[in-house]
């Protein structure tokens, strides 16, 4: 016989796949919170213990208190603790100067924590005394609802808020600091490794944090669903740079100490004038002509060093010193091709270049043919 209801196997299959998403759900949580206390662990066995080990130690702690407060919502058990949310608030209080702690850890030189770093921890030991007397009034008074005045509105406050102010605040600094300590732009356009790593994990915790916003505004469960993702992603992500890449932070220090030095090369330069003497001297002068010419020739021309000229081809042209004057060489050789019918080779000579070969090499690079087809298509 067939069932009577069908719609009842609608519901049953509903309810298979909720309860399919939430064993995958609690199984993502603990496998977060694994990573995390091993991570953490791996903190303290080590050797050489330093700044690293210390800052890395606290945030996978971090980390490991995010997951539990997830599992807290997650497991009818856990939720039973009824201390643990008042656990997890002072983590969230910590995680923006942690954040902060380990950008300075990332491109500063030696960096060790200061006694001066201890301004970062105000807003976490205020919090702390917050707690202590909110929950010493909880003991003491058997009806909180019905305080008035200046305690019942200290009773309602919402501390999440205040920590996610605190984050968002945290990583606006952090953004602003990096902006000013690396070349983004240049980093995507060349596609360096480090600086794609290290921006891929802001970008995780930025939307981590705007996630937040979003919960705490819309009470929406699924966001934090949303978030547990970006939150343990990030974690497996440092998991992996941290076997991977042993030297990362070095070399991320090495390449915003490189574009500190660059930056401070040009910084005193007028671009605007630099800009038109440059164009000068390539297109009305044609210095370029000369095969002799080099970095620190025309940089004397220029009345600027070699370093300075590098830097600005570099950043305004996005090509080397070499590729720069071949550019302006084929050019010509294109207009001396079209224009006469002198030998291929002469023109090579006229235009600067030392050989036929090089000649040819750069004018397929930058036209995609030959001189000769070029010259046949163009006569």
């Amino acid at each position: 016989m067939g069932r009577i209801f069908p719609h009842n196997d609608n519901k049953g299959l509903g309810m298979h796949i909720f309860e399919q998403v939430n064993y995958l759900r609690i199984a993502f949580i603990i496998s977060g919170l694994t990573i995390s206390f091993l991570m953490a662990i791996g903190q303290l066995v080590i050797d050489r213990r330093s700044t690293k080990n210390f800052l890395f130690l606290l945030l996978f702690i971090e980390f490991a208190s995010f997951n539990i407060h997830f599992l807290y919502f997650n497991v009818e058990i856990v939720s039973r603790l009824s201390f643990l949310p008042y656990s997890f608030i002072p983590a969230g209080y910590l995680f923006g100067p942690l954040l902060y702690m380990l950008y300075k850890f990332s491109f500063e030189k030696d960096f060790k924590l200061k006694k001066s770093e201890v301004r970062h921890l105000i807003p976490l030991l205020l919090i702390f005394v917050y707690l202590l007397i909110r929950m010493t009034l909880r003991y003491f008074v058997q009806d909180t609802e019905g305080m008035s005045g200046i305690l019942s509105l200290f009773m309602t406050l919402n501390p999440e808020r205040g920590s996610n102010v605190l984050n968002t605040f945290y990583i606006i600094l952090i953004w602003s600091k990096t902006i000013s300590k690396l070349d983004i732009k240049q980093a995507f356009r060349k596609k360096e490794r480090y600086v794609l790593v290290y921006l891929s994990l802001l970008i995780s915790t930025t939307v981590g944090i705007s996630i937040h916003w979003l919960f705490l505004v819309t009470n929406n469960i699924a966001l934090l669903d949303i978030m547990l993702l970006s939150l343990n992603l990030t974690l497996m992500f440092l998991f992996l740079i941290n076997f991977k890449y042993p030297d990362y932070y070095q070399t991320l220090r090495d390449i915003a100490e490189k574009e500190e030095k660059k930056r401070s090369y040009i910084s005193s330069l007028n671009i605007d004038k630099i800009s038109s003497e440059l164009n000068y001297a390539m297109m009305e002068k044609e210095y370029f002509t000369n095969e002799d010419l080099s970095l620190p020739i025309l940089a004397e021309k220029l009345n600027i060093t070699s370093h300075q000229l590098s830097e600005f081809i570099n950043e305004r042209f996005n090509m080397n010193f070499k590729a720069f004057i071949n550019k302006f060489r084929v050019e010509k050789a294109k207009e001396l091709l079209r224009e006469n019918s002198d030998q291929v080779i002469s023109i090579a000579y006229d235009v600067g270049f030392k050989s036929k070969s090089a000649f040819n090499n750069s004018f397929m690079k930058y036209t995609g043919t030959t001189p000769t087809k070029f010259r046949n298509n163009n006569s």
